[in-house]
């Protein structure tokens, strides 16, 4: 008698079982991947537009400004969710526009908690803001506050990303997302 090669309906459908179980555990976590390396990825993108706005005014000893924009091609709005751009020296002439970074993805939102001038940030050419002292930004998901990104601007200009998750730079205070 010859032996047949292959595998039985129980085989299948056990090996169909541990997978299908497996993809239930590992889905959610690669959920939070997802989601915790986005909020990772626009924070870095902020920083490098504010780390390059800042030395394009040091360099080009002229003001630059990094505001808010609903178009893409102007200061315009407050939602800097929507995306945001870098000009020098002003943003009144579409040529004067040197980065422009598009609307956030994942449904993920962008605060200035500024109270003077929250939605444009002009960084002089000595490297500091002109328009005020610290900035905060809080990015966040849909996860809320406790899982969000905290950007800094420091008085002399300095921009950095808080390493503490959920918390502004002190790390103690909670974001308000």
């Amino acid at each position: 008698m010859r032996k047949q090669a292959g595998f039985t309906l129980m085989e299948v459908l056990f090996t169909l079982m541990v997978a299908g179980i497996l993809v239930g555990v590992g889905a959610p976590s690669f959920k939070t991947s997802v989601q915790n390396s986005r909020l990772v990825t626009q924070a870095n993108d902020l920083l490098a537009l504010l780390l390059y706005a800042r030395s394009q005014a040091v360099l080009a000893g002229s003001n630059a400004v990094i505001c808010a924009s609903n178009n893409q091609t102007s200061c315009s709005g407050s939602n800097w969710a929507s995306g945001y751009l870098v000009c020098q020296p002003d943003c009144s002439v579409p040529a004067n526009i040197l980065r422009v970074q598009t609307a956030l993805s994942g449904s993920n939102t962008l605060t200035n908690t500024a109270t003077v001038s929250p939605n444009t940030i002009t960084f002089a050419p000595t490297g500091a803001p002109t328009n005020g002292g610290n900035f905060y930004f809080d990015l966040c998901d849909s996860r809320g506050a406790s899982y969000g990104r905290a950007i800094y601007i420091y008085t002399a200009g300095q921009p950095r990303i808080s390493t503490t998750v959920g918390k502004l730079m002190d790390g103690t205070t909670a974001l308000t997302c």
